[in-house]
């Protein structure tokens, strides 16, 4: 019983910062897009492509945010 609460806690420890890193990128992506004026903020292929509920999350949500925060 051990082993498996073991591997439970290091796959949701995993889980945990593969998120974090995801919402660290996105954000990242974001805030260079506003210095640069773009209309948008660019996301990599490979990042929009991707089939991860969690990520199309933290993509959407840096997308609406960028808008209030873009300069005028």
């Amino acid at each position: 019983m051990i082993v498996v609460l073991q591997g439970t806690q290091a796959a949701a420890a995993n889980e945990l910062l593969l998120q974090q890193s995801r919402t660290l990128m996105a954000t990242r992506l974001r805030l260079l897009a506003e210095p640069a004026g773009n209309d948008a903020v660019l996301f990599p292929n490979e990042m929009l492509a991707e089939d991860d509920p969690g990520l199309r999350e933290v993509v959407q949500g840096q997308i609406s945010i960028y808008p209030m925060t873009a300069p005028s």
